[in-house]
């Protein structure tokens, strides 16, 4: 995953029903849920899964909305969570994720999530 970025959504632009917290997560007043909105473009070899999946499963947050994309490459969701791992994924906002082979001390071929 490359050029990953918070994005503005017109239908989250409406204050008496949400806020914006720390910068980019948008809480619902109404449900008190809370959202990341993100776009990210996936790299030669990536699928929609992974490395998304471990992004999600490491800050234990989820795809609560997918969202169109006027742009084939890019693909754009609405992340939700509770507010600290919603705070953590946005540590990946302007980096590059990817998902790493090695062998571990046992000779095991293992995955491991890369954000650099």
């Amino acid at each position: 995953m490359k050029n990953i970025k918070t994005i503005r959504i017109e239908e989250l632009d409406n204050p008496s029903i949400y806020k914006i917290e720390d910068g980019a997560i948008v809480k619902n007043l109404e449900t008190n849920s809370l959202g990341l909105p993100v776009s990210f473009e996936l790299e030669n070899g990536e699928d929609g899964q992974y490395p998304l999946e471990e992004v999600l499963d490491r800050f234990l947050v989820h795809i609560e909305e997918e969202l169109e994309s006027k742009n084939e490459s890019e693909l754009r969701c609405i992340l939700g969570g509770d507010f600290d791992g919603l705070r953590q994924a946005y540590s990946i906002v302007g980096k590059r994720v990817y998902n790493e082979t090695y062998i571990d001390t046992d000779g095991e071929e293992r995955v491991k999530l890369v954000i650099e």
